[in-house]
């Protein structure tokens, strides 16, 4: 049984975690190569394709997610399931940064950071994130 005290915090932070969902969806875009200058810093990011949410994430540090992990098959979950689909590696370095646009919110720690990551996850059920949608059956024109 959840006592009061513990409903009253629980509501709270769904309020919270409306309002961070809320500011992530309003911000404004922002490119690869401008997320990636971002050191040491915590967040979530959505990756958006032809307007469309695609990938949801959260990092503990953008420069590394954006400047490195992305770009590597073995690092990232998003690339590996592009070269999956067949798109080539350097391809993929140009979709991420010509073709894709970013939005990002940035968060005072992981836990809320994760916790807002699939809060959006779960609200939006982009193509790429894990079981959420068949991604092998809905492939990105390229």
């Amino acid at each position: 049984m959840v006592r009061a005290i513990d409903a009253y915090h629980y509501i709270e932070y769904s309020k919270k975690l409306g309002r961070d969902f809320k500011d992530l969806l309003s911000s404004p875009f922002v490119t690869f190569d401008e997320v990636k200058k971002l050191k040491k810093i915590k967040g979530v990011y959505l990756i958006y394709f032809s307007g469309k949410i695609i990938y949801a994430g959260s990092t503990n540090n953008f420069n590394v997610r954006f400047g490195t992990d992305m770009l590597h098959k073995t690092t990232h979950t998003l690339h590996s399931k592009l070269l999956n689909e067949g798109m080539p590696t350097q391809k993929i370095k140009d979709f991420f940064k010509n073709k894709c646009k970013c939005k990002i919110k940035i968060c005072k720690d992981m836990l809320r950071a994760e916790a807002l990551e699939h809060f959006v996850i779960w609200a939006t059920r982009p193509k790429y994130n894990k079981n959420i949608y068949d991604y092998k059956n809905s492939k990105i024109k390229y």
